[in-house]
């Protein structure tokens, strides 16, 4: 772990989102947490459109079936999003410490999620490999693509990451 990256386990509830802050739920746009249909492109819509700074991207409890790296990036400004909060939920319907699980079932030398990013907080996410498949990361912090701006202060908390019966090279790869 690197200076500026936090990371805990646990079954607490996510904090609520403050007053005026927009809170965009993945069903929103179209994510379906069944585990067989590729959320991909719908978690993805939801992270593109928090705005920078102050918004929220919400998993109900579900299983999300992923089969492209979350990218985490201000593709129009210097390359960092800024203040992005990802909250997965505290308990799901079978009584789980975590409600929210991510299924990654994508190539192999890809991450599951791609942070470029200051001031970000992904919480109450079980992340993890489907069977038979391989993952580069569960998380992969990076500097912006200018490889001058840092990425700094992100908070990964009540996170449950395994490969379970698939493979995963690193759970958090910062560099």
């Amino acid at each position: 772990m690197a200076a500026g990256a936090a990371l805990s386990a646990g079954a607490s509830a996510p904090s609520a989102a403050a007053a005026g802050t927009p809170v965009f739920d993945v069903r929103g746009h179209g994510a379906v947490g069944d585990g067989a249909a590729d959320d991909t492109r719908a978690i993805q819509a939801s992270i593109d459109a928090t705005p920078s700074g102050a918004g929220v991207v919400s998993f109900p409890p579900g299983v999300y079936r992923i089969t492209a790296p979350l990218n985490v990036i201000d593709a129009a400004g210097d390359g960092h999003r800024r203040g992005l909060r990802i909250l997965g939920s505290a308990g799901g319907a079978s009584g789980a410490a975590l409600g929210c699980e991510i299924i990654w079932d994508g190539p192999a030398d890809e991450p599951m999620w791609r942070l470029w990013s200051r001031d970000c907080v992904l919480s109450h996410l079980a992340l993890r490999v489907r069977r038979g498949r391989r993952c580069l990361a569960a998380i992969d912090v990076d500097q912006a693509p200018d490889r001058q701006t840092a990425c700094t202060n992100n908070t990964f908390e009540h996170l449950f990451i395994t490969r379970a019966a698939g493979a995963m090279r690193y759970g958090v790869r910062i560099g």
